[in-house]
């Protein structure tokens, strides 16, 4: 029979394995491969223009949520903003949930992003995708398809790889 300390060392190990294991599930930074359509949404932009991603079938997308409290997006935008003059192939849309065109405006302003930021203004954008916190990236392909999320910030060699990967015929 085992005592309770023979039991304790034996359990421990492979609780550690579960724990790393499952850390590794739910914090890594790009989940690859998602072959779901991307829902199409017209929404406006802080300038005024309406905007839809089906105007863009064809060519390679990334779609930022983002908010103006996050504090990692201070510092995801910008890096999204130098990749996109790096890929000039690239669309990179910037979508707000829920704040005002002034807020995304001055926000983005005082980070120097020159991209069009959309506001999905009653979030509906934001629940068809399931974003439930920012930022989150998500990939499309030119073919419409959702290839991979990022959840968290992406720097530039994720959205490097992202980047070859939708242009990459597979």
């Amino acid at each position: 029979m085992l005592r309770p300390l023979q039991i304790r060392h034996s359990v421990a190990p492979l609780l550690i394995i579960i724990v790393f294991i499952a850390g590794y599930v739910l914090l890594r930074p790009t989940t690859p491969t998602v072959v779901a359509m991307a829902p199409n949404f017209r929404l406006s932009s802080t300038d005024g223009r309406t905007m839809s991603l089906a105007e863009y079938r064809g060519h390679p997308v990334l779609l930022n949520f983002f908010a103006t409290w996050c504090t990692t997006c201070k510092t995801e935008l910008p890096v999204i903003a130098r990749a996109r003059l790096q890929h000039p192939g690239l669309i990179a849309l910037l979508i707000d949930e829920r704040e005002t065109a002034a807020q995304v405006r001055n926000f983005l302003r005082g980070l120097h992003v020159a991209l069009p930021a959309l506001l999905d203004v009653d979030g509906s954008v934001a629940n068809s995708y399931a974003i439930a916190a920012q930022p989150i990236t998500v990939w499309v392909a030119p073919s419409g398809r959702v290839r991979a999320k990022s959840v968290g910030p992406v720097d530039g060699w994720i959205i490097n790889e992202r980047y070859s990967d939708l242009t990459t015929k597979k």
